[in-house]
């Protein structure tokens, strides 16, 4: 966001006035649309809009819109490529959950995994490479990999495999976020493995906005 993407606040806002462009919404339900993103989640407006737009058969209207969506200031480019360079530099691993290409300059073509059949799939702890960018919600490079609707949330964190694969990251290595803190999803698998004995008894989480 430092950079000129959207927030996720953004990001409704903009479902909604894509399927008013459409003519999925009439003006009135457009501005009442509006008024109860005060009153509910982001996400439930967006798993709204995103399943309107799916049954009508608009899959591509929604990569226009995520492709708007992960736009870039150009005047902030180079402060962009040197906050990216030394982000790079942190560790061997790196997790996003963020569906955009830019980090992906910074990593081999062949270390860069976003596909769910492959973060899926039994045996994923074999994914574990090093100088390798997991986009851990999926990449705008395919739809049907991003995580956006309550869904599909489900339905990911759901997988025993995914969350096996993330267990086996946060048992063996130490794990630092920048830019958020630390999801409810995440502290679950936290504490599951402390239950389990899989890892030491302390945890330390520092939210920091790079």
């Amino acid at each position: 966001m430092n950079f000129g993407t959207w927030s996720w606040e953004q990001l409704a806002n903009g479902f909604i006035e894509k399927c008013y462009e459409l003519k999925l919404f009439n003006a009135r339900q457009r501005t009442n649309y509006h008024n109860y993103l005060k009153k509910m989640t982001l996400i439930d407006m967006i798993t709204f809009c995103f399943k309107k737009m799916v049954e009508s058969g608009l899959e591509s209207e929604i990569v226009n819109l995520l492709a708007d969506s992960c736009k870039t200031n150009p005047l902030l480019n180079g402060k962009m490529a040197e906050s990216y360079s030394e982000l790079r530099r942190f560790g061997d691993y790196f997790l996003t959950t963020n569906y955009d290409l830019l980090f992906d300059p910074f990593f081999a073509s062949d270390h860069i995994q976003y596909k769910s059949s492959i973060l899926c799939s039994t045996g994923n702890e074999g994914l574990l490479t090093k100088d390798t960018l997991y986009h851990i919600h999926g990449s705008i490079q395919e739809l049907n990999s991003i995580i956006l609707t309550h869904d599909q949330y489900l339905e990911r964190y759901g997988n025993e495999n995914y969350r096996a694969f993330l267990s086996k990251i946060m048992t063996k290595y130490t794990v630092l976020f920048i830019g958020s803190g630390v999801e409810d999803y995440i502290r679950d698998i936290l504490r599951s493995n402390k239950r389990n004995g899989d890892t030491n008894n302390n945890f330390f989480t520092e939210s920091v906005l790079y």
